[in-house]
């Protein structure tokens, strides 16, 4: 991934998932895990254009890209809270 942003309250290279829970119903397989709060801060980003989650292997280079979405609009943390579920990212059933 490039041109990751950079700012106050957002480590690169993203947060680990909390909370995942993986079910399987008649074949379907579905996962969630909790939101993800990146905190208001005045120095913080305010360009966000995708969210990405991915499969660390410890190389840089080399993870393993599960899913993304490009937002409609950028998002940030300046003005507020960034709250970012699953659910913002894509449906995973």
């Amino acid at each position: 991934i490039t041109n990751e942003v950079s700012g106050t309250n957002y480590t690169p290279g993203g947060v680990t998932l909390d909370s995942l829970t993986v079910t399987q119903v008649a074949g379907t397989s579905t996962w969630d895990c909790a939101d993800e709060v990146f905190a208001q801060s005045a120095s913080g980003f305010s360009d966000a254009k995708n969210a990405h989650i991915y499969k660390s292997t410890g190389t840089i280079g080399t993870d393993l890209l599960v899913a993304y979405s490009t937002f409609s609009a950028d998002k940030g943390n300046v003005d507020g809270d960034l709250t970012i579920g699953i659910s913002d990212i894509c449906d995973l059933t």
